[in-house]
């Protein structure tokens, strides 16, 4: 019936073609298919298809043809040439071109270049209506650009083309006037047409390019000089409200009765933009989630990022409470607060809960006709409700009938996989934390078996227990531990043992020592949790139980021999008043401390220990263990070799005597632990963050230097990529530089008078830089590695000076039994957030230093054992002080 259709409109349109059918000779590079299928398109059509350019023009020498159609292909001719070729040798004839690819820019060559009609392969179906509208059209006159134009004087090339374009195509003369522009200009920019023709071209711009578009024109009228590429340039648009429109353009050249004319496509990609925009701030927003360590964090970076990436700025993101029936507000977005505060959504009284129950995606119309609404007198008209893993919910509102885009949908449930793996992430680290807490701090002697029998995890007490180091445990089999004949009940047990059940074997432990110790051992299951097929075994000591008057004292013996044996520095005292009053220490204490015990037994320990800053800390830690409360925390103190950190546990004692709170004590040195997690984490933050940025803006213009030819872009973006290069090498000459310094254990101590002047005298060459040193009396000797901090403090100061030369000034004083040392330069001074971090030593996902050199001062001064302060200098610059206690220092002998 359609090709009946279509025959009877032909004879319409060309009686004659019944008996004297139209032949076309299509030149198709690819295949005589096509050629086939216009045939097809109507009965009137006879084709003859050719590939070559050469058998077009044989063809058009020896047969009438009425018209030609000429399609692209991936091989010769260029249907610019075919059409450039018809134009000079039969004017006369029609020719219409449709190409595969579909261009805007092969539209605007192959009419310029004379063709009658331009449709992309996609609109096929038309193509027997242009055919015959070619037909009828054709004047038999030669055709050339020149000369083709409509009576207001617009090229006939773009009037043809235009129409069917959703890209705005304009026309401008050499002094940029408007000449034509199509109605897709009311789509884009919001004028009418007839308000641009016959206006300068820069009312589609803003101001700011007004002035540099016409000296470009000027230029290249004048030199034919381009100074962009005109087969894409991304520049903004201005529309008629004011507001920016991104935009692709490509220009065109073409002259009409000797004048030159040009020609513009100016494609609105403001949506890609977003999309580009938005996910490249999801990407970022993955990062931060997988980074984030609680839940509360990850539900405001969700809610953060829908608002932001995917402009969804009426967001909450929603919890289901275990035990209640509601959604529960978790994080919200500042409208979204403002318009309805932080309700909670309960079942059966709001979408959201349906959509939570069904968990799929749902986009909801008319919020308000909709039931169960949680308020029915809402402003929301539309929402997004997508669920985040099966116990959170997103919701995104708009106060508009809203279509959401596609990309967003999509988007939105990319951001909820995200937070998803996030929110499984953190529970298990924080159950993970929970357990291994609960494993290293217990008393008792725990181990986990896998389902070989050996050894997976052991507790310190398990291993101080059995006599062997954390690395001589794990990994063993139990059987190493125990006699044949235990062994193989124990294996017994363990295999008729049940989820849920618990089992109790006595065995005999052997120690590294050979003892034997008689012991109850509880086995259970692993949960299936714990994504480890194995046991839990609780070792008991139970030789007390068979001799329970001769294991008293031999218990207390232990004790006393595990206080003085003991590797961490201990200390048993009394609170009494709220001051922890010595009754006895350790060996260990005595080492570390550098305090006899007659020296500190009967005197408050913190007189001794606790530095003057964490004076208030001390005190709650005292209140907490007189309140008999178990102690853990993280705290610095003075030692025999400076400043260090320790996890401090008070574990106090059960006493009937009313003389005070007994307690012990216990000092684990964590200071290398300490700064090589902070160094770690730092080091790798500041490789991903630096070096990713940096490497970004590499990619971004080594991908420039792919498309330009332009000399001047060629050496302008080369040398910024050599900059960058050339950062990133710093950047890891200094990573290693640190390593190297804090990794080094055998420094030897020089006098400190000497450090600073062979530190100093290289820059006291430099005309760039003015270096002043204050050494006055009698200087200690100290660790030579102070060296490479006085330089990297100094090369800080040249860095970021910005005066010339660079002044900085070395000074060493004395207060309170201290060596300070001063760095003090006039430069623009230490960024405040910059500070921040660095008293804080610890970088954050969104706070980062802008390098490792100051970072390398803090990390060897604290392993020195000093402090590192930062204050502002007077008029201007920055003051680093380094202050190290006597005991850090070697003094000269009298």
């Amino acid at each position: 019936m359609e090709r009946f259709v279509r025959g009877f409109i032909s004879l319409l349109r060309n009686p004659s073609s019944m008996t004297d059918p139209v032949r076309l000779l299509v030149v198709d590079p690819v295949d005589g298919a096509f050629a086939e299928r216009i045939g097809r398109l109507d009965d009137a059509f006879v084709t003859v298809a050719v590939e070559r350019l050469e058998d077009a023009m044989a063809a058009l020498g020896g047969d009438h043809v009425h018209c030609v159609v000429c399609t692209d292909g991936f091989d010769r001719p260029d249907p610019v040439a075919v059409v450039g070729a018809i134009a000079d040798g039969w004017p006369e004839i029609p020719v219409v071109v449709t190409a595969r690819d579909g261009s805007e820019r092969l539209a605007t060559d192959v009419l310029g270049a004379g063709a009658t009609d331009y449709l992309p392969l996609s609109d096929e179906d038309r193509l027997a209506e242009r055919i015959w509208d070619a037909l009828e059209n054709q004047s038999g006159e030669p055709r050339t650009v020149e000369t083709a134009v409509t009576s207001e004087g617009t090229p006939v090339p773009l009037e043809s083309v235009a129409g069917s374009l959703s890209e705005v195509l304009v026309t401008i003369d050499e002094d940029s006037t408007v000449q034509y522009v199509n109605d897709a200009v009311r789509e884009v920019f919001g004028y009418d047409p007839a308000e641009v023709v016959g206006s300068s071209l820069t009312m589609l711009m803003p101001d700011r390019f007004h002035g540099p578009h016409h000296e470009g024109v000027a230029r290249y009228l004048d030199t034919g000089d381009r100074a962009l590429d005109w087969s894409s340039i991304e520049l903004p648009g201005e529309h008629a409200d004011g507001h920016e429109i991104d935009l692709e353009i490509s220009f065109g050249e073409f002259t009409v009765a000797g004048e030159r004319h040009f020609t513009g496509l100016l494609r609105d990609v403001s949506p890609l933009v977003e999309r580009e925009t938005a996910l490249s701030d999801l990407y970022e927003a993955s990062d931060r989630l997988l980074l984030a360590s609680t839940p509360e964090e990850i539900a405001e970076i969700t809610a953060e990022t829908a608002s932001k990436a995917l402009d969804l700025p009426i967001t909450g993101v929603y919890r289901h409470e275990p035990g209640l029936e509601a959604l529960v507000p978790v994080a919200t977005t500042e409208q979204a607060r403002a318009l309805f505060g932080e309700p909670t959504l309960a079942a059966g009284e709001s979408l959201a809960w349906e959509t939570f129950e069904n968990g799929e995606t749902r986009v909801i119309r008319d919020v308000a006709e909709q039931g169960p609404v949680h308020d029915p007198e809402t402003d929301i008209r539309t929402e997004l409700q997508v669920p985040v893993g099966d116990r959170w919910l997103l919701v995104s509102g708009s106060r508009e009938d809203r279509q959401f885009d596609d990309y967003q949908i999509d988007f939105a449930e990319l951001l909820s996989t995200t937070a998803a793996a996030a929110f499984e992430s953190a529970q298990r680290e924080a159950e993970l934390r929970r357990y291994e807490t609960i494993f290293e701090t217990i008393d008792a002697r725990v181990a986990v078996l896998d389902a070989s029998g050996h050894v997976r995890m052991a507790n310190q007490a398990l291993c101080s227990f059995l006599g062997r180091s954390e690395d001589g445990v794990l990994g063993s089999s139990a059987a190493d531990f125990v006699s044949e004949a235990d062994a193989k009940r124990i294996r017994t047990r363990l295999g008729s043992l049940e989820s849920g059940e618990s089992t109790t074997v006595e065995v005999t432990l052997t120690t590294a020592d050979r003892s034997s110790v008689p012991c109850e051992v509880v086995f259970a299951p692993l949960p299936e949790a714990a994504q480890l097929n194995g046991v839990v075994a609780v070792v008991h000591d139970i030789s007390e139980r068979r001799e329970v008057e001769s294991e008293l004292q031999h218990q207390r013996d232990r004790f006393v021999e595990l206080f003085e044996n003991v590797p961490d520095p201990v200390v048993e005292a009394t609170i009494t008043d709220g001051k922890p009053i010595v009754e006895s220490v350790n060996d260990a204490f005595e080492e570390t401390f550098g305090y006899d015990a007659e020296r500190v037994v009967g005197n408050s320990l913190n007189e001794f220990v606790l530095p003057p800053e964490e004076g208030d800390a001390g005190v709650d830690l005292d209140r907490k263990a007189a309140a008999g409360e178990l102690v853990s925390a993280e705290v610095r103190r003075e030692t025999a070799g400076g400043i260090r950190y320790f996890l401090f546990r008070g574990i106090p004692v059960t006493s009937d005597d009313g003389e005070g709170t007994p307690a012990f004590g216990v000092y684990t040195d964590i200071t290398d632990q300490r700064l090589r997690q902070r160094r770690l984490g730092v080091l790798n933050r500041v490789l991903r963050h630096n070096i990713r940025n940096d490497m970004s803006v590499v990619l971004g213009r080594a991908n420039y230097l792919e498309e330009t030819d332009d000399p001047d872009d060629l050496d302008t973006h080369a040398e910024a990529i050599r900059r960058m290069a050339e950062d990133v090498v710093d950047l890891a000459e200094g990573i290693r530089t640190a390593e190297q310094a804090l990794d080094r254990e055998d420094a030897p101590s020089r006098p400190l008078a000497t450090i600073i002047d062979q530190t100093v005298e290289p820059y006291r060459q430099r005309e760039d830089t003015v270096v002043r040193t204050t050494v006055g009396g009698s200087l200690p000797s100290i660790d030579e590695r102070i060296g490479i901090v006085l330089e990297a403090l100094i090369e800080n100061a040249i860095e970021h000076g910005d005066r010339e030369p660079t002044t900085v000034e070395i000074a060493v004083e004395r207060p309170d039994h201290r060596i300070a040392i001063e760095v003090r330069d006039d430069g623009p001074g230490l960024p405040t957030e910059e500070r921040t971090i660095l008293e804080r030593q610890e970088e954050t996902p969104l706070e980062h230093g802008q390098g490792v050199g100051l970072w390398l001062v803090t990390w060897l001064v604290t392993s020195l054992g000093g402090d590192v302060e930062y204050a502002d200098n007077e008029p201007r610059g920055s003051i680093v002080r380094l202050s190290f206690p006597d005991n850090a220092v070697s003094w000269p002998e009298a």
